[in-house]
């Protein structure tokens, strides 16, 4: 689903996704949800992650099932990219 509010150019969707904010330059898999006036930018979103309202990605590969909580911004300034996955304690 992409919802009237979402924005996407120059990305893949796949199916089972849930799009409320801004998609631009990326690859998106199943099961991802985007929240509203989030922004993913120049990334890729593996299955079953979730982006929360107002969260901010650029140049990330988020692994799967992973959350980025409401309104964190990840590598906004950086060049390079970046992998977020969860840390084992």
């Amino acid at each position: 689903y992409i919802s009237p509010n979402a924005t996407v150019s120059n990305s893949l969707i796949n199916q089972g996704c849930y799009i409320d904010g801004e998609v631009t330059h990326s690859v998106i898999f199943n099961d991802v949800k985007i929240g509203k006036g989030a922004k993913v930018i120049d990334s890729v979103v593996l299955p079953g992650s979730v982006i929360e309202d107002g969260a901010c990605v650029k140049k990330c590969i988020i692994n799967s099932n992973m959350t980025v909580k409401a309104n964190e911004k990840i590598n906004i300034d950086e060049k390079s990219i970046i992998l977020v996955s969860e840390v084992e304690e």
